[in-house]
C-alpha cells in the first residue's frame, strides 16, 4: 500500500520513492473572452495537451459559497446605519436567492502528475 511519506513545495513524495507534482491552476472565465480569444484559448489547450507526453489528471475541486459571513457584515453595516435598512435587505435576499441557485460555487482546479 502506498503513501504520502513528505509533501514539500506543491511536491508529494510517496512511499515507494516516487514524486508526484501538484500544481493549482487558477482559471480563467472563458465567458467573458471575446469569439477570437476563446477560440485562441481553445486552440491553444489543444496544442499543450497534444504535446503532454506524460500522464497527469486534472482534479476540479467543488465547494458551495458560504454566504452568512457575508450577510452579517451587511448587517453589522446597518446598525451603524439604518438609512440603508431597505436596501440592505432587499441585498441580503438577492445574496440569498443567488447563493441556493447552482450558480454560488466555487471551483479549484489542480494539475497531478509524476515528477521526471
Amino acid at each position: 500500500m502506498k503513501y504520502i511519506e513528505a509533501i514539500n513545495n506543491g511536491t508529494l513524495r510517496l512511499s515507494d520513492g516516487r514524486k508526484i507534482n501538484v500544481l493549482k491552476v487558477e482559471p480563467i472565465n472563458l465567458n467573458l473572452k471575446s469569439k477570437t480569444e476563446q477560440r485562441i484559448i481553445i486552440e491553444s489547450y489543444k496544442i499543450l495537451l497534444k504535446q503532454c507526453d506524460f500522464d497527469f489528471q486534472i482534479y476540479i475541486q467543488t465547494q458551495k459559497v458560504n454566504v452568512e459571513n457575508h450577510i452579517f457584515k451587511i448587517q453589522k453595516c446597518v446598525e451603524y446605519e439604518s438609512k440603508i435598512q431597505d436596501m440592505a435587505e432587499d441585498y441580503i435576499r438577492l445574496v440569498k436567492e443567488i447563493s441556493n441557485s447552482k450558480s454560488s460555487i466555487t471551483r479549484k482546479f489542480y494539475i497531478i502528475f509524476e515528477k521526471f
